[in-house]
């Protein structure tokens, strides 16, 4: 994968084949990996983050746990599984639920949640003499416990090399500032929607201080490059904003085309 060309830096091209040779050990392990070898290559931080899991489906079951509570099942194409507890107020026979499962289940395979609860209830609509209003009533609550997920739930952050921004600081001021800008980090929901537009976007972004509402505060500057994944995750370094960028704008491309080819290999 790692052609010679990339990098001229005998340390670099040794780093990214150790990377290549520890990537069957796990999802999170190569992601952690990929996160700390960025760190160490830039010195800076590495930061590698998951938008939340919005993944494909495939079906949906019914399980009744009690005449008054049904447990719902959610599970996409990659195996992924959600599931919620609901009250219901009427039970229903198991070859009902499994009727109502299957019909449900032809509708959203292949679509996203969201897109799924806008399939059935037309669905429901046009079909209404097909479903009781109980039956109707009980999907739309199903669906729409599903949907309620906190904005955090499925979001994962990796941050490795933090310290290394403390090495760039040559004021008191400054100091203070790269806290603020941990405390933004750590809490996730100040990076949510900048990262998510990186997410949609092609080849590494650069995000400088000055110029953007997220590090204008910090004085950090972002360069970060999403990698192919069914998640659309993205691998960035994170440093001061007089940072080497003709150094790490080509690590931080790299890393996440490697990840990607390695992501890809493990299917």
């Amino acid at each position: 994968l790692l052609e010679s060309s990339d990098f001229n830096n005998v340390e670099e091209i040794a780093a990214f084949k150790a990377l290549e040779e520890h990537s069957q050990e796990g999802l999170k392990a190569l992601l952690e990996q990929a996160t700390a070898l960025l760190s160490e290559l830039s010195s800076y931080a590495g930061i590698v983050f998951t938008p939340r899991h919005n993944p494909l489906l495939k079906c949906i079951e019914f399980v009744t746990l009690n005449p008054h509570q049904l447990l719902v099942i959610l599970i996409s194409q990659s195996g992924h599984i959600e599931n919620r507890i609901i009250p219901s107020k009427k039970e229903l026979s198991a070859e009902q639920l499994a009727s109502l499962s299957r019909y449900l289940s032809e509708c959203m395979e292949g679509k996203t949640l969201d897109e799924a609860l806008k399939a059935i209830q037309k669905e429901m609509s046009l079909q209404k003499n097909r479903f009781s209003a109980f039956a109707t009533n009980m999907v739309q609550k199903s669906l729409e416990a599903l949907q309620e997920k906190d904005d955090d739930a499925h979001t994962t952050l990796i941050l490795k090399g933090h310290s290394n921004l403390l090495d760039h600081v040559d004021q008191i001021e400054e100091l203070e500032k790269i806290r603020h800008l941990f405390d933004a980090i750590e809490t996730k929901k100040t990076m949510i929607s900048l990262l998510d537009s990186t997410s949609k976007a092609e080849g590494v972004q650069v995000f400088i201080g000055a110029e953007n509402q997220y590090f204008d505060v910090s004085g950090c500057s972002l360069i970060a490059s999403p990698y192919k994944s069914p998640d659309n995750k993205i691998i960035g370094a994170l440093g001061p904003t007089n940072m080497e960028y003709r150094r790490v704008i080509p690590l931080v491309n790299y890393t996440s085309k490697i990840v990607s080819q390695l992501l890809k290999d493990r299917v």
